[in-house]
């Protein structure tokens, strides 16, 4: 018997032939990938345990400190050197790089690199000191310290974890609101940083783009970059600076009149505001922001020629006109709120060494000001020092009740008003030690002693002079230096600051309601005759910068300038 099978069938039956296989081969292949992955996995955890066990081995003796692990050369990866200096027997590095292991993501770190250039303890001393005091800096907002690296005798290196993203980029990549709330929140990260440094008896001194956050969840990490040291007193500068480069991508201090633990609430004190503000947007809340954006503002430093070109008062207010924005032109304002402090005085100073600068905090004893440096033989130490007055609290608070109507009146954007905000004199004292002294084992410390101004007084003359000896004492009249001091310099000129509107002061003044107890002011574009206070503030500083001009050409050209007094 003969059976016949339709052709269509035969093709339909291996159409679904081919399917079955190809789903089977697929299923296979899925299962196959699956087990694959999963055999992965468990060999990479296998070595990661492993090397988490050889890494974090317990000493038998469990009083021991954990050992700080020390990373092969291999694991390290340079990608950009962004640091150099030279330091006493060795060049110290700071690299950009990739801590790269065989299992897991490759990690952004920093890596300082000491290179010893010549024979000396000093580098095995400074590395040693810095790997203990970082192993030491556990803190939510400071970069903890990963391992460190011994290439050879003559190179050593300590490697930290850093933030890949720079805080004021970040901070300007955000809308107004919330760049605000931002900044606020990374001052208070930075403040608690700092605060914990402050009980280790330790500071961070941040350089320009030092201020990093994590890409992760933007926490601050202080102290990847910039240095640690001892300097614990000048806290309060260094926080100032950081909140400088957050406000305007640049280095820089504000007033430097505050202490510590003054800046350590502020910045609580702050965040407080903001987040009353964001529960209550009444006027009341607002105004107190306002007043907070404001102190978190930075002005615009100007010098002596344009003090003098444009006799530039305390409390000015007015804005740039004409070709190249050049001319200034000054808004009458009637009030009788106070201008300035005048006569008080604010001090504060900064270390000039090579290229660095360094904000510092003095000590009062009795009528002096007290600033100590250590200096090796033919070292130049050079400090700068800032007398001024700054305007009262009370008619910053009218500037910007103010601001918005002398905007409309003149004509001309809020954001392009400026006031001027405090007038001083800057003087420049340095001095080079000899390369003879032998007597004393070095680094030595010489001091700089400044005078309190006296409220009913001119400024001192002189200002200040440099004594080995912690304890002050009058300066002679000698030209010639006393031993070893080879050469000695002083300078003095004037100069002062203006603030500006910014974005964040103006989005507040669009809301607040300016007429409550605001004068409408009287301007007058250009020089106008000023009124009576501003003529008072104005003869005053005239005084003081001629009495200043003065003492500085009648001491420029002198041999000695300045009497220093040998221990």
């Amino acid at each position: 018997m003969k059976h016949t099978v339709k052709a269509a069938s035969v093709q339909e039956e291996t159409k679904a032939c081919l399917g079955s296989l190809g789903t089977a081969y697929q299923t296979y292949m899925f299962k196959s990938a699956i087990a694959t992955e999963n055999y992965l996995t468990d060999i990479s955890k296998a070595m990661t345990k492993s090397m988490m066990s050889s890494q974090l081995r317990v000493d038998p003796d469990s009083r021991e400190p954990d050992q700080v692990p020390r990373l092969a050369v291999q694991s390290i990866r340079f990608t950009k050197e962004i640091n150099r200096t030279v330091k006493r027997g060795y060049i110290l590095r700071e690299h950009q790089g990739e801590l790269v292991d065989l299992v897991g993501p490759r990690r952004a770190v920093i890596v300082r690199k000491f290179e010893m250039t010549e024979d000396c303890e000093q580098t095995r001393v400074d590395f040693t000191e810095e790997l203990e005091l970082r192993r030491n800096m556990l803190h939510e907002s400071i970069a903890r310290l990963i391992g460190f690296s011994v290439a050879s005798d003559r190179t050593r290196m300590i490697v930290v974890e850093t933030g890949t993203i720079v805080a004021y980029a970040y901070l300007q990549s955000l809308p107004i609101d919330v760049r605000l709330y931002e900044c606020i929140r990374i001052m208070n990260e930075c403040s608690a940083g700092y605060m914990f440094l402050y009980d280790h008896k330790v500071s961070w001194k941040s350089r320009l783009n030092n201020v990093v956050l994590d890409a992760r969840d933007k926490q601050l990490r202080i102290g990847a970059l910039g240095e640690f040291d001892s300097y614990w007193n000048d806290s309060n500068q260094r926080m100032e600076s950081v909140t400088t480069q957050l406000v305007a991508g640049r280095d820089g201090i504000w007033s430097g009149i505050w202490s510590f633990q003054q800046c350590v609430q502020q910045c609580a004190s702050q965040l407080h505001l903001l987040n009353k503000w964001k529960s209550e947007k009444t006027p009341s809340a607002r105004r107190a922001l306002l007043g907070v954006i404001w102190w978190r503002s930075v002005g615009e430093r100007f010098g002596s020629e344009t003090v003098e070109k444009e006799a530039i008062a305390i409390g000015d207010i007015g804005w740039f006109d004409g070709p190249d924005n050049t001319v200034w032109r000054r808004a009458s304002v009637a009030t009788e709120i106070p201008l300035s402090s005048f006569p008080s005085y604010h001090i504060i100073a900064q270390r000039l060494r090579a290229d660095d600068c360094d904000f510092i905090t003095g000590v009062q004893i009795g009528r002096f000001i007290r600033w100590s440096f250590d200096y090796l033989p033919g070292e130049t130490v050079t400090i700068q020092t800032q007398l001024r007055r700054c305007t009262t609290p009370d008619f910053e608070a009218f500037f910007l009740r103010s601001a918005s109507k002398i905007a409309r009146q003149a004509g001309v954007d809020p954001r392009s008003l400026r006031l001027v905000s405090s007038l001083g004199v800057q003087t420049t004292a340095s001095v080079t030690l000899a390369t003879t002294v032998t007597t004393y084992d070095f680094p030595r410390t010489i001091y700089y002693f400044a005078t309190v101004p006296q409220s009913d007084s001119p400024p001192p003359d002189p200002p200040g002079f440099w004594s080995f000896s912690s304890e002050p004492a009058a300066p002679d009249d000698k030209d010639d230096a006393p031993s070893g001091i080879a050469n000695q310099h002083f300078t003095q000129e004037s100069y002062g600051i203006r603030f500006s509107i910014n974005e964040m002061v103006l989005s507040l003044l669009e809301d607040i309601d300016l007429e409550t107890g605001v004068p409408v002011p009287d301007l007058a574009p250009g020089p106008a005759r000023p009124d009576s206070l501003r003529s008072q503030a104005l003869e005053r500083y005239s005084r003081l910068t001629s009495h200043l001009s003065y003492v500085s050409k009648k001491r420029r050209w002198r041999k000695s300038t300045l009497n220093v007094t040998s221990p």
